[in-house]
């Protein structure tokens, strides 16, 4: 039976493998050469995208610093937010699940795949801590003990930017640049 992959990069699975085969030793040269950041590729509809160049921009205009604020970023900053909410609601899996369920639920399906809107996209590059990646992965790996799906964290990364940048432009987020700018100028 081949093992489920949650991202591209397979990192619950491979650890397993280096626990079964390696030990600690294995473990620690393969921490040691590993990259500590992975890239992804979030594609963005172009309207959301144009929204999101501006939140960027206002970002960097209220920094103190003036210091670039790229989309990259205001990813890997939202996916950290969202692993967060995750790590909090730790037993909470089921109101994951039906926050995913509710998204799908209201798009229309052909044989069960969601019939999404053809609207044009920009691919962005951003990359994700290995930290948070893993702990996507075993977020996902948990949330199909409670239901069959095929998220991935390349679609969940994607799924909660468009679902903050949408949030973001209904209104309904507030303080949002305030946050941002809180959490970047830590150290």
């Amino acid at each position: 039976m081949s093992e489920i992959k949650y991202s591209q990069y397979d990192l619950i699975n491979k650890e397993i493998k280096e626990l079964d085969e390696g030990g600690f030793a294995n473990r620690f040269v393969n921490f040691i050469l590993t990259d500590r950041r992975l890239p992804f590729k979030v594609k963005v509809p172009n309207d959301l995208f144009q929204r999101a160049e501006i939140l960027c921009e206002d970002v960097v205009e209220m920094k103190e610093n003036n210091k670039a604020f790229t989309q990259a970023e205001l990813i890997e900053y939202i996916f950290k937010e969202f692993l967060e909410e995750v790590r909090k609601n730790d037993g909470n899996l089921r109101s994951f699940q039906m926050k995913f369920n509710n998204r799908m639920k209201d798009l229309p399906m052909i044989n069960g795949q969601p019939l999404l809107p053809q609207k044009r996209k920009t691919t962005l590059h951003t990359k994700i801590g290995r930290k948070e990646v893993r702990r996507a992965e075993v977020f996902l790996k948990d949330l199909s003990f409670l239901s069959n799906h095929d998220l991935t964290v390349e679609k969940l990364l994607e799924m909660v930017y468009i679902d903050f940048l949408n949030e973001y432009q209904q209104g309904r987020r507030k303080k949002v640049l305030k946050e941002i700018i809180e959490a970047i100028d830590q150290p």
